[in-house]
């Protein structure tokens, strides 16, 4: 208190963080410096607090624009107060600066919202009660406010509430220019979404910062309630594009939101906008294609009605897009993307050959095709190693028989378990391991030649191979666990259980490796069908 009377230039005075003293009391909670610097204000007067500001530093205080005096996080004093949900000071701060409730901090939240977000239940109750005292105008309506917050918490009640008295509020913009409505489409609360178009249904056409009306908002997040709620309002969708005339299904594809795409697919009033260009003219397989989304891409090239070969305004079909984009060597989503489309029979450019990946110099491609040769070396050498270790592994099982061998006539030196179906089942899938690896080993010496052609080659060639021996391998071991311990039951059975699960995931993460699944013909294409899907499922972006 003595601070105000005999040094009141320290009041507004910052420190290194841009707090001054009233923030700091503010922060702990010592709301009778608040009340007394106003009481201060009211005994002395502002002319009075004027002159011995004038004394103490030389220039005329502007209090009003001192109370918007922000630290280093953009929190004003009336932000602090609303921190601590300490309505009596923000209703004093009101008294002297009604602007001050509109100040926005570093995440673009007035006091106002922080008074809504924090405390418990009864903090809208209490944000009403500031709300009362504030002269709204239209220009004042900026960033994070209440009515956001009502809109992402469902609370309609506070909403009608809030619009009883002030009904300018509908029409709040955060600092990206969302309204309301494109609040409620981005949650996919349709309810909410009803309800704000029951007000006024031309909230629907307004737009943000980036051109987004509150329907790409919803296909931007996958909210397909809320994309079937403003559809039934009559909206015309071919009038519903971005600035870049992009549709809800260009926008969808562009975000991977494969649930809104197979959405569009399926409704036949939005057939239309399938294959429909933007002002680059790329339709929404080349933005799925341009973003790598595969699940998006395999989605579109199953249904009929995808234009396949539609060129954009750089001439680049779907597939010359990826081809020309994808760097080397690509990443698996990438590949799979590429994949898709060359499954599909997806054309090229009939106008220009579009190579693999950008033009480069004569060195830059040379130092590319080194740099490939030598990342399908590694490969080569890792896959030579296992197959190595499956060869010696199963070649010695081979020899050391279980049960030992027959020391007697007539039988002398046979196994002694022959005539056992599980033994059987072991020596089998011993041999076919330990013959499948050994090619495998034959196939990636031919890779060692250096021919990229041959590396493509001995892989296409070594990997089924190697996925049947280390499958039978697995087999090999588990009959051959089950057999010596046939006797117990429990055990037995439980080995056999466990080892099928395995063997059944080891052929789950294998099968899609080895399935032509970039093949053209329609039967192999509709049998890779899951497998391709099971490789979208394991590199999604999501996961």
């Amino acid at each position: 208190m003595l601070l105000l009377y005999h040094s009141p230039a320290l009041i507004l005075t910052q420190n290194i963080n841009g707090d001054t003293p009233l923030h700091i009391a503010l922060r702990n909670g010592y709301f009778e410096v608040i009340y007394a610097f106003m009481d201060f204000l009211r005994y002395k007067g502002k002319s009075e607090f004027h002159r011995e500001w004038v004394n103490m530093v030389g220039i005329i205080p502007d209090i009003e624009s001192s109370i918007r005096l922000s630290n280093s996080k953009g929190n004003t004093v009336v932000h602090e107060a609303a921190f601590k949900g300490c309505c009596g000071a923000i209703k004093i701060f009101i008294q002297l600066d009604d602007e001050a409730c509109f100040c926005l901090n570093n995440h673009g939240k007035s006091p106002l919202y922080v008074l809504a977000e924090v405390g418990d239940g009864e903090s809208f109750g209490r944000t009403l009660n500031v709300l009362r005292q504030v002269e709204f105008k239209e220009q004042r309506l900026k960033g994070l406010s209440p009515i956001l917050l009502a809109v992402l918490k469902t609370n309609k009640d506070f909403i009608d509430e809030i619009l009883k008295h002030k009904p300018a509020f509908i029409k709040s913009l955060d600092e990206d220019g969302k309204t309301p409505l494109h609040y409620a489409a981005s949650i996919g609360s349709s309810d909410m979404v009803k309800y704000i178009l029951a007000k006024k249904v031309e909230y629907a056409l307004m737009r943000d910062q980036n051109g987004f009306l509150p329907i790409h908002t919803a296909a931007t997040h996958g909210n397909i309630k809320v994309i079937r709620q403003l559809l039934q309002y009559g909206l015309g969708t071919s009038e519903l594009l971005t600035l870049e005339g992009q549709n809800i299904v260009h926008v969808a594809a562009t975000r991977g939101q494969n649930n809104v795409v197979c959405f569009a697919l399926q409704t036949p009033s939005l057939e239309g906008l399938i294959n429909e260009a933007d002002v680059n003219g790329n339709t929404p397989l080349h933005l799925a294609t341009l973003n790598w989304h595969a699940k998006v891409v395999f989605t579109m090239t199953w249904d009929k009605r995808v234009d396949l070969g539609c060129a954009n305004k750089e001439g680049f079909t779907p597939l010359d897009a990826a081809q020309y984009y994808m760097e080397r060597p690509p990443s698996f989503d990438k590949r799979l993307t590429w994949t898709a489309l060359k499954a599909a029979g997806a054309p090229q450019s009939p106008v220009k050959e579009t190579p693999i990946t950008n033009p480069t110099n004569p060195i830059e491609s040379q130092r590319s095709n080194t740099v490939d040769m030598n990342n399908y070396k590694d490969r080569v050498n890792t896959l030579l190693v296992i197959a190595t270790l499956v060869a010696t592994v199963t070649f010695a099982s081979g020899f050391t028989v279980l049960g030992g061998y027959n020391n007697s006539d007539p039988n002398q030196g046979t196994a002694t378990m022959l005539r056992e179906k599980a033994f059987q089942i072991f020596i089998l899938s011993d041999t076919i391991a330990m013959y499948s690896s050994i090619l495998v080993a034959i196939s990636l010496i031919w890779a060692q030649l250096g021919d990229i052609n041959l590396v493509f080659t001995a892989l296409r060639v070594a990997i089924p191979l190697l996925g049947v021996s280390l499958a039978t391998m697995s087999l090999a071991f588990m009959s051959g666990i089950y057999l010596v311990v046939s006797h117990l039951h429990w055990l037995a059975y439980t080995v056999l259980i466990t080892g099928l699960a395995f063997l059944g995931g080891i052929l789950l993460l294998f099968v899609p490796l080895c399935f032509p699944i970039t093949s053209k013909c329609r039967i192999l294409r509709y049998c890779s069908y899951y497998p391709f899907r099971l490789l979208i499922l394991v590199t999604s972006k999501d996961c």
